[in-house]
């Protein structure tokens, strides 16, 4: 019959609801509702929660524009703005401080008439406190390694070099893009290159450490002897990731040598 079937209607959407308050709830979004026309905004206890409401309080709509902007002009039928940003929320009793990311689609009628707002809300503070953290490290190391007085760089595990500090740019004159494109060994002396690329293709196969010394090229031409060394870096289960290499300028040390070498020829 028509009431059977209504029943059964009303039945299968109570179920779909619990489904989908399941579903918000194991993935920990807060969820909510603008409506516009009737000043309500409706919002699940977690979004309540992070703004420091009881479970039982209600927002309006002035209460949700004061609080994120963006709504605004997503709202706004001239504008339609895509509503995906980032935003931090201050829990006015605990002191708490989230960082969210919201999205959000407006509903808008026949008449360009803003109907519905409906959107989610994600905790992605630890995410960005860590995101934060790693892009700070990054920065000091950068640092460090543009004011150390050795020329230092970066392979991965089969030697290709991806990462040079500001000094081995200096010296050289040559760019990322050379270094990309051209490769290391277009500043290396050419009486020197293949033995420089045998004895570094042992290391790769064996893990050892790898040392030399050979002439790089700087950006007038000229040549200058450095002490080359580089060290496997190793995951937990001992498998190479990458390789930390530096060059050490020992051009007077050299010359020193080859003066001693001379002057013992001589006697």
């Amino acid at each position: 019959s028509e009431t059977s079937k209504k029943v059964l209607a009303l039945k299968t959407l109570h179920e779909r609801e619990e489904e989908l308050e399941f579903t918000i709830d194991a993935a920990e979004l807060a969820c909510w509702n603008l409506y516009p026309s009737t000043n309500t905004f409706t919002a699940n206890n977690r979004l309540k929660e992070w703004f420091g409401f009881n479970n039982e309080d209600e927002f309006n709509v002035d209460d949700a524009l004061a609080r994120i902007d963006a709504m605004g002009a997503a709202l706004d039928p001239e504008k339609r703005a895509d509503f995906n940003i980032i935003h931090s929320i201050n829990n006015p009793i605990t002191k708490e401080k989230r960082i969210i990311q919201a999205k959000g689609r407006v509903l808008f009628d026949e008449n360009n008439v803003a109907v519905s707002f409906t959107g989610t809300g994600q905790d992605i503070t630890n995410d960005f406190v860590a995101s934060k953290k790693l892009k700070e490290s990054e920065e000091q190391f950068h640092t460090l390694a543009d004011n150390i007085l050795l020329f230092a760089w970066m392979a991965d595990a089969e030697g290709n070099r991806y990462w040079f500090n500001q000094r081995w740019y200096n010296y050289t004159g040559t760019t990322d893009h050379d270094m990309k494109t051209l490769g290391w060994q277009i500043v290396h002396h050419p009486d020197h290159i293949e033995r420089v690329k045998e004895k570094f293709q042992h290391s790769l196969h064996t893990g050892e450490i790898w040392e030399d010394t050979f002439p790089l090229k700087d950006k007038e031409g000229n040549y200058k002897w450095f002490l080359s060394r580089a060290v496997p870096i190793k995951n937990k289960e001992g498998k190479i990731e990458r390789w930390l290499g530096s060059n050490t300028d020992i051009t007077e040390l050299k010359i020193s040598e080859d003066k001693i070498v001379e002057s013992e020829k001589r006697f």
